[in-house]
């Protein structure tokens, strides 16, 4: 149940970390704060939030209040461990604007919102990549050169990722694929324009390619 906004606690899969654990520190050397962690606490909303473990997860925890109302259209969404199902995903306004109906103190934490957008983001370039280029011969045309078979597996990789790493090594043409990546998301997607960041050295190398 814990939780906290620095990049640690987000990133490390363990459920906690320095600043969790320096207020359960403090905690344990106060016994009147003790009883009231295993006493525990129920908020009366009821909120989506976002489980940092080793799989984030995006889990309903239900409120004191309109307790039955809520459990009445949660299995539509939710599992019984009450993480959110693919269909709540593909359907999460429909929960959002339902669960407001019944109680207006019902709450979307910003990360879970996010993480449940990218989530389907990513879900639609998988199928319209799969859908597009199933082999990847199909990027030929795209650039004024010829892509070596690695090179359009790199290209549909990243792609597919939203951000990702080439690792190639050197002279293998990670430049062209970072090109046919935005080629593709520009014909795919409707990108208008491209962010370059490269050493000063590197620019010419850069404009010739492009």
């Amino acid at each position: 149940m814990n939780f906290c906004s620095c990049l640690d606690f987000k990133t490390n899969h363990l459920g906690t970390c320095k600043h969790v654990e320096a207020v359960l520190l403090r905690i344990q050397s106060t016994p009147r704060l003790v009883t009231l962690l295993k006493k525990g606490y129920t908020p009366p909303y009821t909120s989506v939030y976002l489980q940092y473990s080793r799989e984030q997860q995006v889990k309903l925890r239900i409120g004191t209040d309109n307790q039955i109302k809520f459990k009445n259209i949660t299995l539509e969404y939710f599992d019984k461990e009450m993480k959110l199902t693919p269909f709540g995903f593909a359907n999460f306004e429909q929960f959002q604007a339902r669960a407001s109906s019944i109680d207006p103190d019902f709450r979307c934490y910003d990360d879970a919102l996010e993480f449940i957008l990218e989530s389907r983001e990513k879900r639609l370039r998988h199928l319209w990549i799969d859908e597009r280029y199933p082999t990847g011969e199909e990027l030929e045309g795209i650039l004024a050169t010829k892509l070596f078979t690695y090179q359009q597996k790199g290209i549909l990789f990243a792609a597919k990722a939203g951000r990702s790493l080439i690792a190639d090594e050197m002279g293998m043409g990670k430049t062209i694929q970072a090109i046919g990546v935005a080629e593709v998301l520009k014909l795919e997607t409707g990108i208008s324009s491209v962010l370059i960041i490269c050493p000063t050295s590197l620019k010419y190398q850069w404009q010739s390619e492009i």
